[in-house]
């Protein structure tokens, strides 16, 4: 009897959130007319519902390392129309029947700076919302912020009106000199005011991010931060690793000048990330999802969790992404194409994908390892799969228990590793030949535009 091969890691990958990737390079949906028809089919399941992200691409002030797809905040003519796009988008997609049909089950309003919106703007988007789709009566609705418009106490109670459940906001790391060099505005004093203020107003669901692998970022540097972060008790606590794409100001920055003394390193990456684990594990946080820690919570947020799992999400804004009936896709990356495509009463749509069952039950696969365990039954008959799903028991990065496969202590600190060997060749290469072409381009690579690279960041005033 053969034994079984065996695979070790030992150069760590970010966690994969979107499979397959999408490409400008080479999944233009404008290419074919009929890519939104089954839109208009009925629902084949009344009780299906829908996860709703809203993209609001507007900062007060830029961090160096942020790449998601953002304008200034100081042109209130250019928001204003923003927001009618916004409700018009939401009315071509509700006079779909596959849309209008299903249930809105979380809203969440991504960015950008969601916070930074008049609040006029706010409630006109839920009130397009509320108007245009059907809004399940115990929608859990998250906003992210920044800490700066957070602090408003009126904006704390627009949203208590609203109902909002979950406010999510980024402290990144404590280290005041690596907060200086990574541009982060608020203070500490300011984060500690919103921790009081949310205490004050009786709002205890609140998240908040931190990086690890930062440059200048120590074993201590990064204790010190845990310690801090437990202290204010957040409901859920988010880590992320830090990723530096190529062409970036941020990448020169870190690279190439002397801001930095400490370069991050995969190896402090892992290192990292191990001690994150072990250190909230002695603190009594439950492990909810691979980037995500939780005192009272065992699984990850409800929105998120179905997303992952295959359920439907409808993504209105310039660069936000959607996936109905089978179909990732995502806008276009521009504020003014956005305006000017909705202007003309079409979806600002600029690239997408048409998948098969066969891929959707693939996409469900690859996207569990962030979950962290998936059952038995939900792992496509394939033999494929079967093998590869050996391959990293064998190789003490998975374990069977009971009705579920799950990640191993060891495999947890491996998320992104795993999810590209269970990638399928075609889009391994797929996503590879993007990130070629990005950077010939002279773009980033994580959206195929132009956010953060030098010309960029130099119109826009970071660094």
């Amino acid at each position: 009897m053969n034994e079984t091969k065996r695979v070790t890691f030992s150069n760590r990958v970010t966690d994969v959130w979107d499979y397959p990737k999408l490409s400008t390079y080479n999944n233009q949906v404008e290419k074919d007319p009929h890519y939104f028809g089954l839109l208009s089919e009925a629902n084949q399941s009344f009780t299906r519902d829908m996860r709703l992200y809203i993209h609001v691409p507007f900062c007060k002030s830029f961090c160096s390392f942020c790449q998601f797809y953002k304008e200034p905040c100081n042109n209130d003519a250019i928001m204003r129309q923003y927001v009618e796009s916004v409700e018009k988008e939401l009315g071509l997609y509700a006079d779909t029947r596959y849309v209008s049909e299903a249930y809105v089950s979380s809203i969440y309003f991504g960015g950008g700076d969601p916070s930074c919106l008049k609040y006029e703007y706010f409630e006109r988007i839920m009130s397009a919302v509320k108007h245009n789709l059907r809004v399940a009566e115990d929608v859990s609705i998250t906003v992210e912020g920044n800490i700066s418009s957070l602090l408003d106490k009126n904006r704390l109670e627009l949203y208590i009106e609203h109902k909002v459940s979950r406010i999510s906001f980024g402290v990144q790391t404590f280290d005041e000199n690596i907060r200086k060099k990574l541009l982060l505005k608020p203070s500490l004093k300011d984060i500690h005011h919103l921790v009081e203020l949310f205490d004050e107003m009786h709002f205890a669901n609140y998240t908040f991010d931190l990086m690890y692998n930062l440059p200048d970022q120590t074993m201590d540097s990064l204790a010190a931060d845990l310690e801090q972060a437990v202290s204010l008790n957040p409901h859920y606590l988010d880590f992320f690793n830090l990723n530096i794409y190529p062409n970036t100001r941020f990448y020169k920055t870190v690279y190439e000048k002397k801001v930095f003394q400490l370069k991050p390193s995969k190896t402090n990456e892992y290192n990292m990330v191990k001690y994150i684990r072990d250190y909230m594990k002695s603190v009594s946080y439950n492990h909810a999802c691979s980037v995500t820690y939780s005192k009272t919570e065992q699984e990850a947020h409800f929105g998120l969790k179905r997303f992952l799992q295959g359920s439907d999400m409808l993504g209105i804004g310039a660069s936000a992404r959607s996936f109905l009936y089978n179909k990732p896709y995502r806008n276009v990356c521009s504020v003014d194409q956005y305006i000017g495509i909705l202007g003309e009463n079409s979806l600002p749509v600029e690239t997408g994908l048409s998948l098969q069952e066969e891929e959707i039950a693939t996409r469900r696969f690859v996207l569990f390892p962030t979950l962290l365990k998936i059952k038995l039954e939900d792992i496509p008959d394939r033999s494929a799969f079967h093998d590869k799903i050996e391959i990293l028991t064998a190789s003490g990065y998975l374990e069977k228990a009971g009705e579920y496969v799950q990640l191993t202590d060891e495999g947890k600190n491996w998320v992104g590793n795993i999810q590209k060997f269970l990638y399928e060749d075609k889009w391994r290469q797929a996503e590879f030949s993007t990130f070629l072409a990005s950077v010939k381009a002279g773009k980033s690579a994580y959206n195929q535009d132009f956010m953060g690279v030098s010309k960029r960041a130099d119109q826009l005033g970071e660094g």
